[in-house]
């Protein structure tokens, strides 16, 4: 048979994984902590409305260059497939133009 420890050793070890054990829940409580402060701090930044710019916060700033940028891009995407039209229907009407005015064909 094993030797059973003393139970004074027993209580001497479980008080010392009890102890690992709060400073192991007081670390995670201060990096809650830490986290939150650091969240809270990124929230305000990002969504409190900033003087000076209309009352908008940055995020909403963000959003409306955002969407001026998407239809900036929008529109000129319409205006270079307007333009190829346009261009195709010139080469079109010129090869006919020079048809036309003879200078494909020499008799």
């Amino acid at each position: 048979m094993t030797p059973r420890p003393s139970t004074q050793a027993q209580l001497d070890a479980m008080a010392a994984r009890l102890t690992g054990v709060e400073t192991q829940l007081a670390d995670e409580a201060r990096m809650r902590a830490e986290n939150h402060a650091m969240l809270t701090g990124l929230f305000n930044g990002l969504m409190i409305p900033q003087p000076g710019q209309d009352g908008k916060s940055l995020l909403d700033r963000m959003a409306d260059v955002t969407v001026q940028i998407e239809s900036g891009k929008r529109t000129a995407n319409s205006v270079i497939w307007l333009g190829k039209w346009l261009a195709a229907i010139g080469v079109v009407a010129g090869f006919f133009a020079s048809v036309k005015l003879g200078f494909w064909y020499k008799p």
